[in-house]
């Protein structure tokens, strides 16, 4: 029995009310829709704990479910179940102004998922063209820049007492065996090896001790782990200085770097109306206007946050 209860008690600590998923209202149907977008029709509060992917799962399966996330966490394994339910699903997530989601919920929430069962792209000067390797799993998550979302290690919650040296072994099997259950239903890829899970953030998030807490509380931290974080104060102006620092975090944000990863060839980058040619000879031409953004490279819509410097904290984007 001791065993059973090892391998199932790894949590993440928080305290609060048991969890309540409840419907909000419909949003504007959009059977096309691409991209993450603010608003939700259900909301989830309280503590994630056993039994309650059951409520999940009782959503209807419409790809306009969007679940407005307010919780402390709770279970690990729930969390995890819950959401690989939401990847199946296709369900999007968000996080409105002042919620708060941390440990079990922030994994529901990095699985918000979108299914784009139709060519998304064609390219206006050559209609012939288009990307069909589009099609299939989105990320689906969205933020206000007020919201919190913290990840932290989980705890394996064992009663005290003196342990031998195989009951502490059997404890550090269970925590391995649950991280491995995380990369195996949570980590996997969307199409043209899109990470819907970035593996730095798992390794950030393991790497912090159960009372801590890591947020995801930067412009760099949030584009680099497509995060969208909307709506965010307006007009971005397409001034030289954040023309050239858009350039390079799309860049390192589309190698799942961070936009540091380009900050060298900001110096002496040259500016062509909303075009940019960096030192290292990568350019964008900025668009406007995108199908869910203010800009667009390409075919491509560019994160609003993309234009603002990445250490700029979340909360000074508020509207």
């Amino acid at each position: 029995m001791r065993v059973f209860l090892l391998a199932v008690s790894l949590v993440f600590p928080c305290a609060g009310f048991a969890g309540t998923l409840t419907p909000v209202g419909p949003l504007p149907y959009d059977d096309t829709h691409p991209m993450a977008r603010a608003g939700c029709t259900h909301q989830f509060q309280g503590i994630v704990d056993a039994g309650d992917l059951d409520l999940f799962s009782a959503l209807p399966t419409d790809p306009q479910v969007v679940i407005c996330l307010d919780s402390p966490g709770g279970s690990f394994m729930e969390g995890i179940a819950i959401g690989e339910y939401l990847r199946e699903a296709g369900i999007g997530t968000r996080l409105e102004a002042g919620a708060t989601c941390e440990s079990a919920c922030a994994l529901v929430f990095m699985s918000g998922t979108y299914f784009a069962n139709e060519i998304r792209f064609k390219d206006p000067q050559d209609p012939d063209y288009v990307d069909e390797w589009q099609l299939g799993p989105w990320p689906w998550r969205s933020m206000h820049p007020t919201a919190r979302l913290g990840l932290h290690a989980p705890r394996l919650n064992v009663p005290k007492g003196e342990y031998d040296e195989a009951t502490v072994t059997l404890a550090y099997d269970a925590a391995l065996k649950s991280l491995s259950e995380f990369s195996t239903r949570l980590m996997q890829t969307g199409p043209s090896d899109q990470i819907l899970f970035n593996p730095d953030l798992f390794s950030m998030m393991i790497a912090t001790p159960h009372d801590q807490m890591f947020y995801i509380d930067t412009v760099d931290l949030a584009g680099r782990f497509d995060i969208r974080v909307g709506p965010v104060k307006s007009p971005i102006a397409p001034d030289p200085d954040s023309l050239k620092q858009a350039c390079v975090s799309y860049y390192g944000w589309s190698e799942d770097l961070g936009a540091d990863a380009y900050a060298d060839s900001l110096p002496g980058a040259q500016i062509s109306g909303t075009s940019v040619t960096l030192t290292n000879g990568l350019d964008c031409t900025f668009e406007k206007p995108g199908q869910d953004s203010v800009w667009r490279y390409y075919l491509y819509d560019v994160p609003d946050i993309a234009f603002y410097p990445p250490q700029m904290p979340l909360t000074a984007l508020a509207p």
